[in-house]
């Protein structure tokens, strides 16, 4: 949770189960689905979950109670993700969409879809101004949030794209090829390709000042 005071964790079958970070025990179970994707809002108000039954649930915090279950995909659900000012929910699926919600009341804001291949993964920027989604056809999508047009295609590695993160300067995706690639937002220049891992990446984080990559 932003507060730091919870870890929230999605489950093979059991929903999204709660810990309280004081000693880890567990304080709540929320649902009883296949969770590929759990993130809390930026003030910690909710917390979504994105399942392979092809909704996105909501859950208020306070008691974790369903508030909203979004049910537009027609596949799994594999990411989710806040906007920096908790205004947007971002979801990607297995047919490839992108979909963008309003956190006022929950609707469809638009739907975005470069192919049919897998959408993996979205993330935004630490600033807000990016949406990207990383793709099963080897192409990391990144879109601007003021218009969500497609500004850039990055492939800097070919392969599967499993995951992306970004901070407010750079943007990390990696996948089956075993490579991790950060690049610069804005210009596109690659900063960084790493081979260490030598099997699939299945996720990357870049810490908040974008200094260190995970």
């Amino acid at each position: 949770s932003p507060s730091g005071d919870e870890l929230a964790v999605g489950t093979y079958g059991d929903g999204i189960r709660v810990f309280s970070t004081q000693d880890y025990s567990e304080v709540y179970t929320a649902g009883s689905v296949v969770i590929n994707s759990v993130r809390y809002s930026p003030d910690g108000e909710y917390v979504a979950g994105g399942s392979r039954n092809d909704n996105v649930y909501i859950y208020e915090t306070d008691t974790y109670s369903l508030v909203e279950t979004l049910t537009d995909a027609a596949s799994f659900v594999n990411g989710v993700a806040f906007s920096p000012d908790g205004e947007y929910l971002a979801s990607s699926d297995n047919d490839g969409f992108a979909r963008i919600y309003s956190t006022q009341d929950w609707s469809l804001v638009i739907t975005l879809r470069e192919s049919t291949s897998i959408l993996n993964d979205v993330d935004f920027s630490n600033d807000g101004r990016y949406l990207f989604g990383a793709s099963d056809n080897g192409n990391t999508y990144a879109y601007t949030t003021a218009d969500w047009e497609l500004r850039q295609s990055l492939s800097v590695v070919g392969g599967a794209h499993n995951t992306v993160d970004a901070s407010d300067k750079y943007v990390a995706y990696g996948g089956d090829n075993a490579e991790a690639v950060v690049q610069s937002i804005g210009d596109w220049s690659t900063v960084m390709t790493t081979t260490q891992p030598t099997d699939t990446i299945n996720t990357v984080s870049l810490s908040p000042s974008g200094e260190r990559l995970v």
